[in-house]
This record gives structure tokens, C-alpha cells and sequence, in this order.
């Protein structure tokens, strides 16, 4: 309540003409404010025209009305604004009328081609409203249309239109985007008004551009970042001195990217920075500028534009629990030199934590202003007033409209909707508004910075403090070389000492078993045995083969083990053999089987490794007696993942035997990855093709990605692209539990699967992959079937690695939670 009272107090202020300017120069804006009432802006001998024509009348000679509406947005529910959760809300919103109405839903996909392709199709159909096309490219060409559409034109809602062209005057029918009703309550050209103001008080006149382009594509669309910087150099901003930062294109959108880009483009020459991101890019973005210095003497301010709050914590956005106290620590230092600019309901805090989802306030503004459009609509009927579009568009300028709640809709005489937007900073780790700005008379509204530090557009001294003076040369030039020196010193000292105790660790071969400290579960073993037990433990399990094997198993420093024999060779490892029998040693991870040793006393030879009680995750898939739903689905595919991406960032770098037979599992179902390393050992029995006409030999080809398949020898232990393509093939072996490559009607065997698959794709361009589908779960597929095609790209550059993979299958792991 109290920042329902606050909102109204502050839109009081920005209306009133005596309202204080805080020292802002409104002149300095190039569009004056739009009025809202008295709208004689619009010539009368333009008002309602048409080219075409049609028999598109909502009522007929019968007072019979029927409203057409149609509900364009993208079905993808990654988008805030998509077609079904958009259909559910206007179907609960129009309720009984005095009028019958249908809706069409339309997928436009977020493209400009499909979206004005799917309207053009129904354009005999007679739509008499659109809404929606919350995609900037997409609006664009169905808005130009909406003026020839049903009834003498049909009015256009649309929750985005976030780009400047669809603020520019649209009074009359010669304008292109006339039908066009702005209904949301943000825009990129009233960020860049509400910036251009803060840079006229502080004599700015030189910014750096940071920016992620396709972040918040889930509100505005593909380059929704790209069109905010695109609004402010070409609006409010033109003859700017500034540097472009399309981080994306500029090769710089990674974390070691952002410190990268931060020293050398922003670098000493730049205090302002301009930047539009996500909350988790931002964060990433303040802890590499906190990390250089940039925040350790004020000298530089960041401004970032955010089309809805998206923190985890909104009032502390800087914090996040599941990051490291060291980075919080550099986050809400770097927090503290930027301030955002947000619609100004994104900056009620406690609001947005209340939300069902975030970003559900321009699902609101489509409430809001179906509301407003149908009683109009339905008022229009009662009085037997117009009911054509360019009428109903007219009666919309100057419009106010009570909605729901202290909710009111205004829309000015270019039919744009009123708001005001904030401006938030953090101050003692939290956040608070220190300005708004309204588009009624695009003014400042509020201005209370207390003593927040706005800095000059060109840093004095720099980050690196290159810019600053300095005094006594001579001496600190002869202690820095001491430093240096003693630096030097310190850390070749350092490499040696770590280069002595690794090599000491190498040549120590903690890895080494002897074959006496064995203890064999079987009866035909020595007699020590016996004073264990006197049976034969055998369990079938998939220990780095291409089939079921049998592993021995037995105890070793009272550990269970599984014992899997090696080839009767005399085995001396190099030295970098032995490096990596000391990196297995090392490994340790919940999802990768433990390896406690090797044996390599001829004819004895053998590796120790953790023994896994229920088999192979390729014996679980194909025992009818598991039923597994699907969070344990998405629970083994999660471990999978987890290991690889362990394995990935450790010294063994990759697999190159990826398989349903080769992921173990223990007694309390948790998945681990076998066979992986240790390739001078293995190799042997991975080179057998004595039966190269087999089922079998084939068979075990059916996980390799195909550029592997096209190498005449490829090496033993793969590439990581390849693992991500065994990993698909996986996926879709647990998902679909129809064994291996699994093709739906297709009769093909291993031998050819192979064949097609390493030739590539056929002469329409299609590759030879296995179904994937939701007819053996009860759950939709669509969005992880999406990342399992990712997976097996054919360009293995296109293949993601396993820590975006991770990320995305917990953020789906979390819905079936």
C-alpha cells in the first residue's frame, strides 16, 4: 500500500506544472510531450480512411455482433509473453458479453516473416483486433498492415512496441504504424529522454556501449539489447562520442570476456558506461569491473537498462547464495557504481518478489488493455456509435480508462500509454530509488541521489591509476624493481618447490596395487581367502566394454572393489604415462567411478575401481522390472551430466567411450561414469576387430559423433565435442527407453545406422538421428528434445558444452521438482 500511495504521489509530481526541475534541462529532449486530452493534433479529413474496404462489419443488419479477435505471439514458454499463457488470461479476462467473440491463436514464432505471413493468411477471416507481437521485428510489418484489416482497420495492442519507431507520431492514416496502440509501460526511446536528461546536468558528453544483444529476448525478442542502443545513439544520443560494445559479435561475452573488454575498449578512457544485460550478466559484469579497481576510487558509473527486474533478491541483487562469499563481495562493491533504469513497477520490490513469475506485469498491461478495448467495444454496440477501427483508434487518444484495482490506464494523443519509470541505485547493500522520470511531460518527477557520486566522463587517474602523476621517479622506479625482483624470486621459487612435489608425487605411484594386498572373492584363490569367505561373488556389470562383462569382485585395504583383468603384458610406464595414473588417482567426484589402483605384476595386470552394486544405467533402461519416472529420468541424466562436466575440466579433458554401458550404478541409484583415462592400458581390448561383421562391433559405434566416424584413427580418448554428442545419444536412450539409437519404423541395423551417420547429411540436407518423443513418458519432451538436438549438431562447433548444458537441465529439473 504505501508504494501504491508513493507511485501515485510521484505521477502527481511529474504532472504538476509546478513541479521542481532539480536542475534538469528539458530543452535539451528533441520530442516534446504529447498531450493528453483535447487531442486536435489529428487533422479531421485524415482521421478514418482506407484503401480497402470489406464487408467486416462486427455487427450485421440483425444487431447481431461478433468480435474477431487474434492472439499473436510465440508458443515457445521460454517467452513471458507466449501464446498459451497469454490465450488463458484473455479468455478469463473478457468474460459474458452482450456480443459473441472467437480468437485465434498464432504462433509467430518471434519472426517478422511468419508473424505477417500468419495475418496475411487470415485477413478474409476479418480480424477486427490484434494482440500482441511482443517481438520488435515482428510488430513491425504486421502493425504497417493492421490499417487495411478488418472493419476499416484493426486496432493493433500491443504490450512491447519497445523500439523508437513505434513512438514516433502515428496521427493519421498516411503514417505507417496509425492502428498501432501502445499499451505496455515501457520503451527504449523513454530510457534513452529519461539518460539524456542525468547526462545534461553532469556535462557528459562521452559513454561506452556494453551490451549482451539477445538479453531479455524473452520480452522484446532476438536483439532486444541491440535495439535499446540502437534508440539511444539514434534518438537522444546522436553526436555522442562513443564506443560500441556488442559483446556477442566482439567475442567477448564470457566472463573472462567482460574483464577483457572492461580493460581494453572502456579502459582510462571512459567513466560512463552504458550497458543492458541481464541480472546475471550484469552481476558477472560488476564483479570483473570490482575486480580491476574500477569501483576502488569513483571514477566510474554504470547505467543498466532492464526491461523487468529479474534478481533473485530484488532489494539486494548483488547477492546470490549460490555463488562464493568472494564474489558477493566484489558484486555489491560493483553494485554500487551502477544505477538502473527500470519501468517504474519493476522498482516495487516487494511487488515483484510477490509475483507468480517475473515479468508478469506486461501480462497486466494485456489485461488492462482488453478490458479497456472490449467495454469500448461493448459501449460503442449499447449507443450505436462506430464500431470501425480507425474510430475505435481515435476514441483511444486521450483516453482514461480505471482498471482493476488503483490501476488506471492513460493513453496520450498518440495513443501511447503513460508511465514513469526509475531509477534505482544501492546504497549500504540495498536498493532505493533516487529518481523518476514521467512521460507525461517528460520531465523529472523525482530526483534524491543524496550523496551518491556521479563522476566525469573521463576518469582522472584510470583504473590502473596510468593517468595519474607521479612523483620521485627515480625511487619508485628502484622499489618497484626490488618488487619486482623479489616477486620474481618468490614465484620461481614457488614453480620449483610445486615442480619438486609433483614429480615427487608422480614417482611415488600411490596409485600402485600389489597383487598379494588382492583379496578375490572365490573359492579357487589362495587360502587366505578363506578366512573371509568361501563363495564366488560375480556380478555383471559394464566395465569399460563394448558388451556385458563379468567383474570379479573382491576387497582391497577392506574396500569393495571391482576387479577388471588387463591383458598378460609387460606394462613399465613413461612418464607421462604416470602423470596419468596419478590424475586418476586424484579424481574424485560423486558421478565418476573411483579409481583405487592398478595392478601391473604380469600375468596378474588389473584395475581396481569402484564396484557398483545395480550394473550399468544400459542394464536399469532395459529390465522392465525399473519403473522410472521422470524425475528419476532427469536425476540420471543430470549425474551424466555432472561427471562429464567434471571430467571436461580435469586434466583426463575428455572420454571417448561415452555409453549407457559404460554409466555404473551403486546401490542407492546415483549415477557414475566408467571407463574413461587410462587409454595405453585399455587400448587392447578396444582395438579387437576379430568379429568386425558382428551385431556387437557395430553396436558400440552408435554413441561416436560422426566426425569422429570419418577419422581413420581417431584418438583413444576422443574430443569433448564428441562426448556431447554421446551424451544426446543418451538422453534419448533414457528418455525414450527403446534401446540404443532408436529409430520409430525403421528397420535399419548398427552397421548401417553407422554408415549413414558418418557419411552426413543426405542430399537434403537431413542427418540420420533417433526419435525423440513423448509416447513413452508422460511428460512434454519439447524443451529438453530442443537441448538432445543441440547435442548431436553435425558441426560439433554448434554442440554446447556441459556447463551450459548442467545450467539448463537444472533450471528443466527444477519444474519436477
Amino acid at each position: 500500500m504505501k508504494l501504491a500511495i508513493t507511485m501515485v504521489v510521484l505521477n502527481l509530481l511529474s504532472i504538476s506544472s509546478s513541479s521542481p526541475d532539480f536542475g534538469f534541462d528539458n530543452s535539451v529532449l528533441k520530442m516534446k510531450p504529447w498531450p493528453i486530452e483535447n487531442c486536435s493534433v489529428v487533422p479531421d479529413d485524415v482521421k478514418c480512411k482506407t484503401e480497402v474496404q470489406r464487408n467486416c462489419e462486427i455487427c450485421d443488419d440483425n444487431n447481431i455482433c461478433k468480435l474477431n479477435i487474434v492472439l499473436s505471439f510465440p508458443k515457445d514458454d521460454s517467452y513471458i509473453l507466449n501464446l498459451d499463457r497469454v490465450y488463458e488470461t484473455v479468455n478469463r479476462t473478457i468474460g459474458d458479453r452482450s456480443f459473441e467473440y472467437e480468437i485465434k491463436k498464432m504462433d509467430d514464432q518471434c519472426k517478422a516473416e511468419v508473424g505477417l505471413g500468419n495475418i496475411i493468411d487470415i485477413t478474409e477471416w476479418c480480424p477486427h483486433v490484434l494482440i500482441g507481437l511482443p517481438c520488435d521485428y515482428a510488430l513491425a510489418g504486421v502493425a504497417r498492415i493492421s490499417k487495411y484489416l478488418g472493419n476499416y482497420g484493426a486496432p493493433l495492442l500491443s504490450p512491447s512496441a519497445f523500439t523508437y519507431d513505434f513512438t514516433n507520431e502515428k496521427v493519421n492514416m498516411l503514417q505507417e504504424f496509425y492502428h498501432l496502440v501502445n499499451i505496455g509501460q515501457a520503451d527504449y526511446r523513454t530510457f534513452a529522454e529519461f539518460l539524456r536528461l542525468i547526462f545534461s546536468k553532469y556535462k557528459w558528453k562521452k559513454i561506452a556501449l556494453m551490451y549482451e544483444k539477445s538479453d531479455f529476448s524473452e520480452v522484446g525478442g532476438e536483439n532486444a539489447c541491440y535495439l535499446v542502443m540502437s534508440t539511444i545513439i539514434h534518438t537522444e544520443f546522436e553526436g555522442f562520442n562513443y564506443e560500441s560494445g556488442d559483446l556477442l559479435q566482439l567475442n567477448y561475452s564470457s566472463s573472462s570476456g567482460y574483464n577483457t573488454f572492461l580493460k581494453e575498449k572502456v579502459g582510462v578512457n571512459y567513466g560512463i558506461i552504458l550497458t543492458c544485460a541481464s541480472h546475471t550478466n550484469i552481476r558477472k559484469i560488476m564483479i570483473e569491473a570490482a575486480r580491476i579497481g574500477m569501483m576502488d576510487r569513483k571514477e566510474y558509473l554504470f547505467f543498466n537498462f532492464a526491461l523487468y527486474n529479474n534478481a533473485i533478491y530484488p532489494e539486494t541483487p548483488w547477492y546470490d547464495p549460490d555463488d562464493t562469499e568472494s564474489n558477493n563481495d566484489l558484486a555489491q562493491k560493483g553494485f554500487e557504481s551502477l544505477l538502473t533504469l527500470y519501468p517504474y513497477r519493476e522498482a516495487e520490490f516487494k511487488n515483484v518478489e510477490l509475483q507468480k513469475f517475473r515479468g508478469s506485469f506486461y501480462l497486466r498491461d494485456i489485461e488492462e488493455s482488453l478490458l479497456m478495448y472490449v467495454d469500448t467495444i461493448e459501449e460503442n454496440i449499447q449507443n450505436k456509435k462506430s464500431l470501425k477501427g480507425c474510430d475505435i483508434i481515435q476514441s483511444f487518444r486521450g483516453k482514461v480508462y480505471p482498471s482493476t484495482g488503483n490501476s488506471t490506464v492513460t493513453l496520450n494523443c498518440n495513443v501511447q500509454r503513460l508511465s514513469t519509470f526509475a531509477l534505482v541505485a544501492q546504497t549500504k547493500g540495498r536498493s532505493k530509488i533516487i529518481g523518476t522520470y514521467s512521460i507525461v511531460n517528460k520531465s523529472i518527477g523525482w530526483w534524491d541521489p543524496d550523496d551518491y557520486i556521479f563522476p566525469e566522463d573521463d576518469p582522472p587517474c584510470g583504473f590502473d591509476l596510468s593517468k595519474c602523476p607521479t612523483y620521485d621517479t627515480v625511487n619508485v622506479l628502484l622499489i618497484s624493481l626490488i618488487c619486482v625482483i623479489l616477486v620474481a624470486l618468490f614465484i620461481v621459487g614457488g614453480v620449483f618447490y610445486r615442480h619438486y612435489r609433483f614429480k615427487s608425487e608422480v614417482y611415488s605411484q600411490a596409485w600402485k596395487v600389489s597383487y598379494d594386498d588382492i583379496v578375490f572373492l572365490s573359492k579357487d584363490r589362495r587360502s587366505s581367502i578363506h578366512s573371509i569367505t568361501t563363495m564366488k561373488e560375480i556380478d555383471e556389470m559394464s566395465l569399460a566394454g563394448d558388451k556385458q562383462l563379468f567383474a570379479t569382485i573382491g576387497y582391497y585395504k577392506s574396500i569393495r572393489v571391482a576387479i577388471k583383468k588387463l591383458p598378460d603384458i609387460k606394462i613399465n610406464p613413461n612418464h607421462q604415462q604416470l602423470i596419468e595414473l596419478k590424475a586418476m588417482k586424484d579424481l574424485s567426484n560423486d558421478n565418476l567411478v573411483k579409481f583405487y589402483g592398478a595392478c601391473i605384476e604380469c600375468p596378474n595386470n588389473c584395475l581396481l575401481i569402484e564396484y557398483c552394486q545395480k550394473g550399468s544405467l544400459q542394464d536399469i533402461l532395459e529390465n522392465p522390472e525399473y519403473n522410472l519416472d521422470w524425475t528419476f529420468r532427469m536425476s540420471l541424466i543430470m549425474d551424466v551430466a555432472r561427471g562429464m562436466h567434471y571430467l571436461h575440466g580435469s586434466p583426463i579433458k575428455s572420454h571417448g567411450a561415452l555409453k549407457s554401458s559404460n554409466c555404473l550404478v551403486d546401490s542407492r541409484f546415483v549415477l557414475k561414469i566408467s571407463d574413461f583415462g587410462l587409454h595405453f592400458l585399455r587400448g587392447n581390448d578396444k582395438n579387437d576387430d576379430a568379429d568386425i561383421n558382428s551385431y556387437q562391433y557395430w553396436k558400440k559405434y552408435l554413441w561416436t559423433a560422426p566426425e569422429l566416424l570419418r577419422m581413420v584413427n581417431p584418438p583413444p580418448a576422443g574430443t569433448q565435442k564428441g562426448d556431447i554428442y554421446s551424451f544426446a545419444i543418451i538422453m534419448q536412450e533414457v528418455i525414450m527407453r527403446e534401446g540404443v539409437f532408436y529409430v520409430k519404423d525403421s528397420t535399419l541395423e548398427p552397421k548401417e545406422i553407422v554408415e549413414i551417420v558418418r557419411k552426413g547429411p543426405d542430399d537434403n540436407n537431413k542427418t540420420l538421428r533417433p526419435t525423440v518423443s513423448s509416447e513413452n513418458v508422460n511428460e512434454q519432451v519439447d524443451e529438453i528434445t530442443s537441448l538432445i538436438e543441440k547435442c548431436w549438431s553435425e558441426d560439433p562447433h554448434d554442440r554446447p558444452d556441459f556447463n551450459i548444458l548442467k545450467s539448463k537441465l537444472r533450471q528443466m529439473n527444477q519444474k519436477y521438482v
